[in-house]
């Protein structure tokens, strides 16, 4: 197929189905190319995958897209067309079972070797639907004797120097995944903010483990949820971290 795209280039479009034995179409592979540009077909960057999942009465449940943007990063997006009774506590409970050992592995193959005071679980209130899985800071131990027990950055990720890293990305597909379709439910009913609590669930259960198997950790070290903001600090203080960590960190004036 031919068509006139916005800069008023000619474009192909073309595209390949495959359907199961029921007859329904369960992938579609589109690409799309100008004479301009002289893309082959399948150039990654101009090729997008449909995959389609259906419920047991035979109905489409939801569209999976995926493919490499413009600018060469992966995507995946998922768009509900029925959300079946309790999905969504089925997502909620499928990531709070699955993040919690992705992000210890994120956290060891950091790799960082320093002492860490801090491993935050980041999320954009503002984006409010696509918050999940959490941006990860690790805060080490320097950079806060260096800021002083009176500044206000302890709790920042912006001002720690292991955020947003490709040290710190989630290297399982299927964590992500999941996560993927909860943003999207949420998205489909409408709904903001009934997930952090999630985040915060999260961040109580990996205070609980032994951090120091995995991470060279201070005696203080806590796992919190917080926010690009820093609006939900106090409050998430309270779910996340245990009150004798609490009471440590508050001894060294870092709270």
């Amino acid at each position: 197929m031919q068509y006139r795209n916005t800069d008023n280039e000619l474009e192909w479009y073309e595209g390949q189905h495959e359907y199961d034995t029921a007859g329904r179409l369960i992938r579609c592979t589109q690409w799309s190319y100008t004479e301009g540009e002289k893309l082959k077909p399948n150039h990654p960057s101009r090729t997008q995958v449909v995959e389609a999942t259906y419920n047991d009465k035979g109905e489409c449940e939801r569209l999976i897209r995926t493919g490499v943007r413009e600018d060469g990063q992966p995507f995946r997006s998922t768009d509900f067309i029925d959300l079946p009774a309790g999905r969504m506590m089925d997502l909620r409970r499928q990531v709070e079972a699955k993040l919690p050992d992705a992000i210890v592995k994120v956290a060891e193959l950091a790799k960082v070797k320093e002492p860490v005071y801090c491993l935050l679980l980041v999320y954009d209130h503002e984006v409010g639907e696509d918050y999940l899985p959490p941006y990860l800071a690790l805060g080490t131990d320097a950079e806060r004797q260096a800021w002083g027990p009176a500044a206000d950055k302890h709790w920042n990720p912006a001002e720690m120097k292991h955020y947003q890293t490709d040290g710190l990305e989630y290297p399982d597909d299927a964590v992500k995944a999941v996560c993927d379709d909860l943003n999207a439910a949420r998205s489909m009913q409408g709904t903001g903010y009934e997930d952090i609590p999630v985040i915060c669930r999260i961040a109580a259960t990996l205070n609980e483990r032994d951090w120091s198997k995995t991470l060279n950790v201070t005696d203080d070290f806590a796992v919190l949820a917080i926010d690009l903001e820093g609006e939900h600090f106090k409050s998430n203080l309270n779910k996340c971290v245990p009150a004798d960590k609490r009471k440590a960190l508050r001894k060294g004036k870092w709270l």
